[in-house]
Formats: structure tokens, sequence, C-alpha cells
């Protein structure tokens, strides 16, 4: 049995002989991912399921995991389009 802290930063424990994820924050051991700058990156939510915050940094209020991407479109599995991005006037 090995255990390890995250790799991810979240401040949960592996054993890495039973999972090839971290059960707090539930990312890969080898996942990996540049933050962006902007985003606040703080860890949140309970220690069973921890996230990320990718609010801007500097944001008001409760840490959330809502992403904003510009010039997005959302499909649905039939193909409808659910949104298109929005032009700024």
């Amino acid at each position: 049995m090995t255990i390890i802290t995250c790799p991810q930063g979240c401040g949960g424990v592996v054993n890495t002989d039973k999972d090839e994820w971290c059960p707090s924050c539930r990312r890969y051991l080898n996942e990996t991912q540049i933050p962006k700058p902007e985003w606040c990156w703080i860890w949140w939510g309970p220690p069973h399921h921890r996230m990320r915050c990718r609010l801007p940094k500097g944001h008001d209020g409760e840490h959330d995991t809502h992403e904003v991407r510009e010039n997005s479109i959302s499909v649905s599995v039939s193909g409808e389009i659910i949104s298109e991005p929005q032009e700024k006037p």
C-alpha cells in the first residue's frame, strides 16, 4: 500500500494501490492542466469532493466551479444548438 498526498494540491491523500484518482478532488493523479492565471484557483468544498474555484481572481462571494468560456456553442446530443455566443454591442 502506498499513500501519497494528492499531486493536484487539494490536500487529499490517495492510496495508489487502490485508486488512480484522488477521492477528495476526484482528479486523476497524472492529470495535467495549466491553470488560467486570471482564475481564482483555491480548492474549496467538502473534504470528500473538493473542487477548484474557477471564478476570476479577486471575486466577491463564494467560490464556484463555473468556467466562463467566450465564443462557445452548447450543442445537445441530438445536434440541437442550445446556446450560441452573444455578440457584444
